[in-house]
């Protein structure tokens, strides 16, 4: 998941396609505020993922 979103502008992707996952910046550096492991969850992995293909057909759209 994280290779995918290195090539994406996470404050807009998230804002625009994820909005349910919190805390996007420490979950993709690996480590909370506090130094802690930290990661995505199920629901955040299916909310990105959702969120992909959604931006997918927006570009697509968008080509046409």
């Amino acid at each position: 998941m994280k290779e995918i979103l290195k090539y994406l502008s996470a404050k807009y992707f998230f804002a625009d396609y994820a909005k349910s996952v919190k805390n996007f910046t420490h979950k993709m550096r690996g480590t909370d505020g506090n130094g802690n492991p930290i990661e995505f969850s199920d629901e955040d992995k299916k909310a990105i993922a959702s969120g992909l293909k959604k931006m997918a057909k927006d570009i697509s759209a968008k080509l046409k």
